[in-house]
């Protein structure tokens, strides 16, 4: 995480302990965000094993998607560098949403929000095609978030 350069005299006393706070909140933030990456890749990943060991594709993607965002939050704390670049790919995957069926796409987590174009063909009440793209703002959200942190990772 990013740390501030000391004050130069006596009486920048206070500007120090105003600086180490900063740092101390910074680094609170700087877990949180990891913390939320993590724990929504280990839901996603937990709540996707049943499908993906069934043979599931979109089950199969977001498994995979989530162990990618454990991974991510645990090189966020050891290795803050090489950790904020996995976040950012984990964020920018989950942008795209492209679906073949209605159980969802294989780029999205447990916590999403797409705004999608969809089309279905429904013959005697069985659905015979389905299909669906857009985009996931909260993959955008994440994105930008991680953009805006990026210098306290990279110090």
């Amino acid at each position: 995480m990013a740390t501030n350069v000391g004050a130069t005299n006596a009486r920048d006393t206070q500007l120090d302990a105003d600086l180490a706070a900063l740092d101390h909140s910074d680094n609170r933030k700087a877990l949180v965000l990891a913390g939320l990456i993590g724990l929504l890749g280990a839901i996603s990943a937990v709540g996707s094993a049943a499908n993906a060991l069934s043979g599931d594709g979109v089950a199969i993607g977001q498994g995979i998607l989530g162990i990618v965002g454990v991974a991510a939050a645990i090189l966020l704390m050891v290795r803050p560098r090489q950790g904020w670049l996995l976040a950012m790919v984990w964020a920018l995957i989950q942008v795209p949403f492209f679906a073949w069926t209605p159980a969802g796409s294989p780029t999205t987590q447990i916590l999403s929000l797409p705004v999608t174009m969809s089309q279905s063909s429904t013959v005697n009440g069985v659905m015979t095609a389905y299909s669906a793209i857009g985009i996931n703002v909260v993959g955008l959200i994440f994105a930008a978030w991680l953009r805006a942190w990026r210098g306290r990772f990279q110090g």
